[in-house]
Formats: structure tokens, C-alpha cells, sequence
């Protein structure tokens, strides 16, 4: 299976949907040397969504986003998307009940709520 040949440990995958329950993009997240990081990817509306394709993208934005994170706070230039920054909120209260020990990465902390 593709999620088995992840970068990260312990992959947690969650689908962004539209509001008819469709399957848009992909959130994730997973640890990466010892720090939980998370991911997103979204189809524009030309593209027919992919799960595998959705997840590589996905894992590939939280392999960088601690990096961005370090020069952005959620109300700079970095957008997100609003149908996957709503789902984020949740997604990150769901990865700290899973990864309980883990520190939480950059990123993940500007959804913090």
C-alpha cells in the first residue's frame, strides 16, 4: 500500500472534503524525527482527485512546512486554502490526542486552538 512507503512514521490520513462529500485533497500527518508534522493537499477544480497523488503532495508540505512556518504566522502571505485551513483546526486537535508524547511542530501550533 502506498501509505506504507510514507517518509514519515505513523501516518494519520484524513480526507478534505466539499460540502456535497466529495473528496477534494488530503490532510496528514506523521512524525518526522520525533516532531509531529502535518501536511495538505487540495485539487484545483481541474483535476480529478487521487488519493495516492493527494497524499505524496500532502506528506512533501509537512516535510517543509516547519521550515516555512518559521517565517510566516497564519496571517502573512502563506494561504491556505479555507475548506482545508477549517478541517486543519479539527485535524490538529486530533493528531495531539494521537501522538500524546510527541512534540508538535511549528506549523501544527498556528491551528491550535
Amino acid at each position: 500500500m502506498w501509505k506504507e512507503t510514507s517518509i514519515l512514521e505513523s501516518p494519520i490520513v484524513e480526507y478534505v472534503r466539499d460540502n456535497r462529500g466529495n473528496r477534494k485533497g488530503v490532510l496528514v500527518s506523521g512524525v518526522l524525527d520525533g516532531t509531529v508534522v502535518i501536511g495538505w493537499s487540495l485539487c484545483s477544480k481541474l483535476d480529478i482527485f487521487d488519493k495516492r497523488e493527494g497524499f505524496f503532495i500532502a506528506e512533501g508540505r509537512a516535510i517543509e512546512n516547519d521550515r516555512i512556518a518559521a517565517r510566516y504566522t497564519i496571517t502573512d502571505d502563506y494561504k491556505i486554502p479555507r475548506l482545508v485551513e477549517y478541517q486543519l483546526i479539527d485535524f490538529v486537535a486530533r493528531i495531539k490526542r494521537y501522538y500524546k508524547s510527541a512534540e508538535i511542530s511549528k506549523f501544527a501550533k498556528m491551528f491550535d486552538i
